[in-house]
């Protein structure tokens, strides 16, 4: 009879639990969820203010150089030798590069490139890949080497990459440069 009424009670709470579990899987929920996100390819740079050295007076040497070095404030320094120099002769045109970046986010890549020399018919400036700065929004300058990219934060609403270099005379002209216009290109390429 003990037995008897062992063997009842383990049935009792059998059933007891598979009522109960049951009843939880009576209460399972099911909840809906979204998956969502969203591209930003692009962004909008505005070349502002060129790059310009203004009007100079230049004497190439066989082996002296001379340069023009402009900073991202716009202001100007020079380097001669006895030999080779380079002076401003009308300085008003004399500018920074400027582009403005809009409607971007995050971390922007930003690298120079595909620099040429400063030219005319048979007279040329160097422009050295490593002979460049840059002041990202308002920050201090940073040397940058043409073809070696490195990373900004965008703040925006719009944000200003000032752009400063240096030419200088090239060893192989000697005497006095011929006077005209001269130029050149480069590249400022903006990615994700």
């Amino acid at each position: 009879m003990i037995l008897t009424r062992k063997i009842k009670m383990a049935a009792l709470a059998l059933t007891a639990l598979t009522v109960i579990g049951a009843g939880t899987e009576a209460q399972a929920q099911t909840v809906g969820m979204t998956v969502a996100g969203s591209v930003l390819n692009s962004m909008t740079v505005t070349a502002t203010t060129q790059l310009n050295f203004g009007t100079v007076a230049a004497v190439g040497h066989g082996t002296d150089l001379a340069t023009f070095n402009i900073a991202t404030d716009g202001t100007y320094t020079t380097t001669n030798t006895a030999n080779a120099y380079i002076f401003a002769v009308d300085d008003t045109a004399v500018s920074q590069g400027t582009i403005t970046v809009a409607d971007a986010s995050g971390t922007i890549n930003i690298d120079i490139q595909t620099v040429s020399t400063i030219a005319e018919a048979s007279h040329n400036f160097a422009i050295l890949a490593a002979d460049w700065t840059t002041s990202y929004g308002g920050a201090a300058d940073a040397s940058r080497t043409a073809g070696t990219p490195w990373t900004e934060t965008f703040v925006g609403p719009t944000d200003t990459l000032l752009i400063g270099a240096e030419i200088g005379t090239v060893t192989g002209v000697v005497g006095a440069y011929n006077d005209g216009a001269y130029a050149g290109t480069y590249n400022v390429v903006f990615s994700y």
